[in-house]
């Protein structure tokens, strides 16, 4: 079940977004970046112009919307290109003469430097492979940008508070663009760690049974198998709960660790009971006890609080299965092979939930 929860985000996450989930700058200063810049163009307006509607309206290019609207269905990496070839075309403006705007050139400069960090931040990532190739529609927008209005209309400080307002507007659909993104990748990383909470709860931090469990569950295997004395003898007169571990098998993932911590524990505390009967190596059983034992308290710290309630129909076998053999070699020999079959139910429970099976 953790397998399945893994992959499960993991193809959400190359799904949804591709290689830019890697991009930290993105996540952590594109909006401080995007917000600088929209800061500094606002500072460039030039109040001073006298525009005319009837120049504005003769040298009007249509602003690209459909061009954003159409990326924001994109894939992330689509959406990543369109906006770095945005913020590099918007640089691109600038090569053009601007000494007519009566900007201040440090404003220019440091317009221009957060703006070129942006895109070169957000082109780095984009894969290596696959987005080179420029939106053509988007290019031939700023060309005529700077075809029909900056060189149409000399470079004046009209023209150019023309084209201030544009790159405004473009800033803008960047930001959105940008912003949708973060938020798709939020939505992913919380559909993650809801997926996550659902199927496991708290067991999915538990780094012991990941690593450790399987090794320790073997072991207690061998053990109890080294423990046979080989004595002759019939089957328990008490039916094995095998009803309990399929249900178990279809509940939740912390209830079926509460079950399979209950069990370890019977085990150990049905084995304290051996008076000597047994004719089991003292060191041995202290061994298998040791063991088994450190399972269910790795196991129970994996189990949150309100997790940890009894089965009382579980306890209720284990007490009758020791209440009904009686204390002889021959009788713990028979509760020896019933618990190598608990303890091999256990461990099929406990590996479903680390398998995808």
């Amino acid at each position: 079940m953790l397998s399945r929860v893994f992959f499960a985000c993991l193809f959400l996450a190359l799904c949804s977004s591709g290689s830019s989930l890697s991009c930290r700058w993105m996540d952590h200063k594109f909006r401080q970046f995007s917000e600088q810049s929209l800061d500094l163009i606002e500072m460039m307006v030039n109040n001073s112009t006298n525009s005319t509607g009837d120049a504005e309206e003769e040298n009007t290019v249509a602003f690209p919307l459909h061009l954003y609207s159409q990326a924001s269905k994109a894939s992330a990496e689509d959406k990543l290109a369109l906006a770095a070839q945005a913020l590099k075309e918007v640089c691109a403006l600038f090569d053009d003469d601007y000494s007519s705007s009566s900007w201040e050139e440090s404003t220019v400069e440091n317009f221009l430097n957060v703006v070129n960090k942006q895109a070169d931040e957000l082109h780095s990532c984009i894969g290596s492979h696959g987005h080179k190739k420029k939106n053509t529609k988007l290019h031939m927008h700023f060309k005529r940008l700077s075809n029909h209005i900056l060189k149409k209309m000399g470079h004046s400080a009209e023209a150019w508070e023309m084209i201030r307002e544009e790159i405004t507007a473009h800033l803008m659909e960047i930001d959105q663009l940008v912003a949708s993104l973060l938020a798709m990748l939020s939505r992913v990383f919380f559909a993650c760690l809801f997926l996550a909470l659902c199927s496991s709860g708290s067991s999915l931090s538990c780094r012991w049974m990941d690593h450790k469990f399987r090794q320790f569950s073997e072991n207690s295997l061998v053990l109890i198998d080294m423990m046979a004395n080989h004595h002759p003898g019939e089957h328990t007169e008490v039916a094995f709960p095998y009803q309990l571990y399929s249900k178990a098998s279809e509940a939740s993932a912390e209830n079926k660790l509460a079950f399979a911590v209950q069990v370890l524990q019977e085990v150990c505390a049905l084995f304290d009971k051996d008076d000597g009967s047994s004719s089991w190596e003292p060191s041995a059983l202290e061994h298998f006890l040791n063991v088994v034992n450190k399972q269910a308290d790795e196991l129970h710290s994996c189990v949150s609080a309100g997790r940890q309630k009894t089965n009382r129909r579980l306890h209720v076998y284990f007490k009758s299965l020791f209440a009904q053999m009686g204390h002889s070699a021959e009788t713990w020999e028979l509760i020896r092979r019933e618990i190598k079959v608990h303890l091999m139910e256990t461990d099929k429970l406990v590996t479903s939930l680390l398998t995808a099976n």
